[in-house]
C-alpha cells in the first residue's frame, strides 16, 4: 500500500485518502444496502470446514438485533469488555456495540477470573461479556 521501511513505531499521517465522517454502524449500514448480498464473514471450525456464513445484509440485520438488546441495557457510552475467543459473535458483538454507541474493551480470553479487575482498571466497566450467548441485566451509563 505505501512503500515504506518502518526503522521505528512512528508511521506519519497521510493526506492521499479523505477522511471519512462516517460511524462503523452507519458504514455496514452503507455496505448492506450497496453490496447486501455480498459474502461478509464465513465461520471456519478447527477442522476447516465453513460452519456458518453471513451476507453483508445478514450481518447487519443480526448486529442490530443484538443492538437493541444491548440498549435496552446499557446506555450509550457505556464501557463492556468482551472476554472471549474468536468467533462470529465476537464480530456480531462488536457492530452491534458501535450500533448502540458502547465502547468494547477487550481482554485477552487466556486471562483468569481475577486478572479482569488489574487489566482494565481505568475503565468504567458495566459488564464482561465473557462468551455467548450472554444475558444482561439493566445498567445504566452513571450509576448513583
Amino acid at each position: 500500500m505505501y512503500g515504506v521501511t518502518l526503522d521505528t513505531s512512528f508511521f506519519p499521517a497521510t493526506d492521499d485518502q479523505p477522511v471519512s465522517h462516517c460511524t462503523i454502524g452507519r458504514l455496514l449500514a452503507q455496505t448492506a444496502v450497496s453490496g447486501g448480498d455480498a459474502e461478509a464473514l464465513v465461520e471456519i471450525t478447527q477442522q476447516g470446514a465453513v460452519a456458518r456464513r453471513w451476507t453483508y445484509h445478514g450481518l447487519y440485520r443480526d448486529s442490530l438485533k443484538l443492538a437493541h438488546a444491548l440498549a435496552s441495557r446499557f446506555e450509550q457510552g457505556v464501557h463492556i469488555v468482551v472476554w472471549s475467543p474468536n468467533s462470529p459473535e465476537w464480530v456480531l458483538m462488536e457492530y452491534a456495540a458501535a450500533l448502540a454507541g458502547l465502547v468494547i474493551v477487550t481482554a485477552n480470553p487466556a486471562l483468569q477470573t481475577g486478572k479482569i479487575p488489574e487489566y482494565v482498571p481505568r475503565f468504567p466497566l458495566f459488564a464482561a461479556i465473557r462468551q455467548f450467548p450472554v444475558t444482561f441485566p439493566r445498567v445504566p451509563a452513571h450509576p448513583q
